[in-house]
């Protein structure tokens, strides 16, 4: 649980740094601002959505407490949930009914139906949205 925390501090941290990195005015900046996302999902993938939950609520603590509670509220809701979002999503299986092995066969692993990668694509598309009205 301890290293769950640590990676989830960590891509938060990163996630943040990336997200602050727009106050400087710099035009490289804008490239880490809109990947800032990426850390989370990463975290989200490989350590579960509640790691990528607890990453983003302490990197939004983190940057409300240095820049106030408008990027607080900002980075919650245009990188944090989208981050959290998508890599839930990304990580529903459910069994698939009826694909059991042959006849007599040994019973391997179960095969698992993922979430449907166009609608993945949709989300993608509303967080877009709300990230580049955010943005503008």
């Amino acid at each position: 649980m301890i290293a769950i925390l640590i990676v989830a501090i960590a891509a938060g941290a990163a996630s943040a740094l990336m997200f602050a990195s727009i106050v400087s005015g710099e035009l490289f900046s804008l490239l880490l601002f809109y990947l800032a996302p990426l850390p989370l999902m990463v975290t989200a993938l490989g350590w579960g959505p509640l790691a990528a939950a607890i990453g983003g609520i302490a990197a939004a603590a983190g940057l409300g407490a240095i820049f106030g509670l408008p990027y607080c509220i900002a980075f919650a809701v245009m990188v944090a949930l989208p981050g959290w979002w998508l890599g839930h999503l990304a990580l529903l299986g459910r069994p698939i009914e009826g694909a059991a092995a042959g006849d007599g066969a040994e019973s391997g692993p179960p095969q698992l139906e993922w979430y449907p990668v166009g609608r993945i694509l949709l989300w993608i598309a509303v967080f877009a949205l709300i990230t580049t009205t955010g943005v503008l």
